[in-house]
């Protein structure tokens, strides 16, 4: 019962829907260093 209990928290806190989220807005984000723009790379995988 302990790990079902476990399990609902985590499922809780990181659903499918806020990992797809995440994964838009990282992908979306621009990162400046040093005067340089460069646009993260998404990687799909299968």
């Amino acid at each position: 019962a302990e790990q079902h209990d476990d399990w609902i928290q985590q499922k809780r806190y990181m659903s499918l829907t806020s990992l797809e989220q995440t994964r838009v807005m990282m992908t979306a984000n621009i990162i400046e260093s040093d005067g340089i723009t460069s646009e993260i790379i998404r990687k799909d995988v299968a």
